[in-house]
């Protein structure tokens, strides 16, 4: 096995054990800050976030990329990379700050929208210092340094949260959520044995070369983040502060099958994909391979989250009940999400990111007027449905976009899962019309089993071979 090879299958081995974890405990945070805040506290929350995340968009976002991109890096590409970040970011933090009063004017029901937004932007400040060291951690594929920081931030931040929620800090508990998150990653990276010893410098060429990637990948970035929030600023700004609370939370309730099924091997195999950039054999293996289990884990995870959704809600309580049909509706979204991420990934990697930007500008045109339309119809159920259907856009065009610089085939990576998924799920449905009212964690455990067993056992007579390839890739990495 080349050393690449075993430095990625060791990185997923730590990113996968970190993501037990911090899945495990972000979902027990999650759940008790539901318990403990009201869906305003969500909402104006989300609302910030908005609009402090505009600040990533005038600084050069693929600029990162690009370090981890480039085969060679000198002393004098990374001080230059280092000033330019810090510069840019510094530069888009205090502008928003100064737009902040304006903004603020706009949400009169909102009264906490400014100072929150004031307090996230100096979070960013700590959030950049410790992305410095990931980037180089990421591009030397020391993944270990990645995961320990993850879990101790999740650790850190589960301890504490709850506990200021429960003081009835309302808001400013998801405000120092953020921060305690950030600053434990910042104190591990930077204690690091791999620590990179930033140095100012200003080599113009090199500073040439960082701002034409960053352009390249700026449209992307860009477009990806108004399909990320536009949705959470319609909602917020048109359907006020309640109704994004439901959505937003409804959205982080749904993005835990993409935590466990494919964050792990997405923050490994982009910069795997890079390093295989220049041998179509390798590169093509390691794109159906994260492919096929990000999808089929996803489909797994999703179709327990949708059929578990009624009891979650109920055990949170009927306050949230408003946001049951939106949950499963998103689950959908996050299920399909990564699937895309693959495929955008792999397009940067080999250093086209002008063909994602483009994918993305046509998702864009779709979704904002869809959102719109959507939204005024059925409220944040149909913002949902805009969603989804933005998302299944964008699979179809990216999947043909990777095509000149990997071989794989659609239907054997999606149709057997798929029909997996719709035989489980329909046996899950007709065993449930025939057992009365249980507890709900009984319920809940008794449709995780049935769908697992059913699930996984069709896929493997479906598939048999490439399952079995699967299971044994997966041991491998243990």
């Amino acid at each position: 096995m080349s050393p690449i090879a075993r430095q990625a299958l060791s990185g997923s081995v730590a990113s996968f054990a970190a993501s037990a974890i911090t899945i495990t405990l972000g979902l027990i945070r999650t759940l008790l800050l539901l318990k403990l805040l009201l869906p305003d506290d969500f909402g104006v929350a989300a609302q910030a976030l908005f609009f402090v995340g505009l600040t990533a968009l005038i600084r050069l976002p693929g600029m990162d990329r690009g370090i981890v991109h480039r085969e060679e890096v000198s002393p004098s590409t990374l001080s230059s990379w280092f000033t330019l970040r810090m510069s840019t970011l510094g530069g888009s933090l205090l502008l928003m700050a100064l737009l902040t009063p304006l903004i603020a004017r706009f949400y009169p029901d909102m009264p906490l929208l400014g100072p929150v937004i004031l307090a996230f932007l100096a979070i960013n400040v700590v959030a950049g210092l410790s992305a410095v060291q990931e980037v180089i951690h990421s591009r030397d594929l020391h993944f270990k340094r990645i995961a320990w920081a993850n879990v101790i931030s999740a650790i850190a931040t589960t301890i504490i949260t709850p506990y200021l929620a429960w003081q009835g800090w309302g808001v400013w508990s998801l405000v120092a959520e953020r921060f305690i998150g950030q600053f434990a990653r910042m104190v591990v990276f930077w204690t690091s044995s791999h620590m990179w010893f930033p140095r100012l410098g200003w080599n113009k060429s090199e500073i040439r070369w960082l701002r034409d990637f960053g352009l390249k990948g700026m449209a992307n970035a860009n477009l990806t983040y108004m399909l990320d929030r536009f949705d959470d600023f319609w909602v917020g700004t048109f359907l006020g502060k309640t109704a994004l609370g439901y959505y937003s939370r409804a959205y982080e309730l749904a993005r835990y099958p993409r935590r466990i099924a494919a964050n792990p091997l997405l923050t490994v195999f982009f910069p795997t994909f890079a390093r295989l950039q220049s041998d179509r054999t390798r590169l093509s293996k390691a794109f159906v391979r994260s492919s096929a289990i990000i999808i089929r884990f996803g489909l797994w995870i999703a179709l327990l989250f949708i059929v578990t959704a009624p009891e979650l809600v109920l055990f949170l309580g009927e306050e949230w009940y408003p946001m049951l049909l939106t949950l499963q509706l998103m689950v959908v979204y996050t299920m399909l999400d990564p699937a895309s991420l693959v495929a955008s990934n792999l397009l940067i990697a080999v250093g086209y990111p002008g063909k994602l930007a483009r994918v993305r500008l046509v998702q864009a045109l779709f979704f904002i007027p869809a959102v719109i339309l959507l939204g005024q119809w059925r409220g944040i159920e149909g913002v949902a449905v805009a969603a989804n259907l933005m998302i299944l856009l964008g699979i179809g065009i990216l999947y043909g976009q990777v095509r000149p610089y990997v071989d794989f085939s659609a239907a054997r990576l999606w149709l057997r899962p798929l029909l997996a998924m719709a035989l489980a799920g329909g046996i899950v449905w007709l065993a449930g019309r025939y057992w009365g009212d249980t507890a709900v964690w009984l319920t809940i455990t008794f449709k995780s089993f049935l769908i697992s067993g059913v699930y996984f056992g069709l896929l493997f007579l479906l598939e048999g071979k490439e399952t079995r390839d699967i299971w044994l890739f997966l041991k491998n990495m243990a």
